[in-house]
């Protein structure tokens, strides 16, 4: 709970103060692992309680359109997190998103997927995080910014894995571009206007701040639910020690 206070103190805070787009809260949490098969596994979960499953699952098959990859055994359910909150999921598997022979996370395919839906299910703020994988120096993506998405990188040891936290400034799936590879950093740019996210300033005041308590409670119970889940996953791998 203390954890929970600050991050919404902390995102409260830069919603006045219109600072880094990335840290707004995300409205979907993907998590990627790669299957002892090769496959790589795919977890979407949303935060809106009221998300819809077609429009989930819409989002899955764009996802393997990116990558060229249909998605194998895709189910989308209703999960029950607590006795008032539920989440919309999806599960799948795909090819293409970790390549661990050459060190790439492939975040492109994933973000570009959530973007043109139309509102009030649009999507420009999702977490990724590829379990069980490292960074590899002068290789993984680290933190990125262009004139169409924000994001930052973090690494963990314990469990293991890279998360990105990525926030869309447009809504045009081919507008967007998210290198797999690292790329030293750039000043961002002002975004286009045209299909851009909606401005955080539209967000300040108690309203918002008590909007981000409410997704901070289903991304904390999401998240918890997600790491209990994939520690006890048979199939799951880590990266293989060199």
């Amino acid at each position: 709970m203390r954890l929970l206070l600050v991050w919404v103190l902390l995102a409260s805070m830069a919603l006045a103060q219109s600072p880094d787009p990335a840290l707004q809260p995300p409205q979907a949490i993907v998590t990627v692992w790669k299957h002892a098969t090769g496959a790589d596994m795919v977890q979407v979960s949303m935060v809106s309680s009221a998300y819809p499953g077609e429009t989930l699952r819409n989002i899955c098959l764009a996802m393997g359109r990116e990558l060229g990859s249909e998605p194998r055994g895709l189910a989308v359910t209703r999960d029950k997190l607590t006795a008032d909150l539920s989440a919309t999921k999806a599960r799948f598997a795909v090819d293409g998103l970790i390549d661990r022979q050459s060190g790439e996370l492939r975040l492109q395919p994933v973000v570009r997927a959530f973007l043109g839906v139309p509102a009030p299910f649009q999507v420009s703020t999702v977490l990724v995080n590829f379990d069980g994988e490292k960074p590899v120096d002068g290789v993984t993506l680290k933190d990125y910014e262009s004139d169409t998405v924000v994001l930052k990188a973090t690494y963990s040891e314990a469990p293991l894995g890279i998360e990105y936290r990525v926030v869309a400034l447009v809504q045009d799936p081919a507008a967007l571009k998210i290198p797999a590879r690292f790329q030293e950093p750039q000043i961002r740019q002002k975004a286009s206007k045209k299909g851009a996210a909606p401005p955080t300033t539209l967000l300040v005041g108690l309203a918002g701040v008590s909007a981000l308590a409410a997704v901070g409670l289903v991304y904390f119970a999401l998240a918890n639910r997600a790491r209990r889940r994939l520690s006890a996953r048979p199939g799951r791998t880590g990266r293989p020690h060199a």
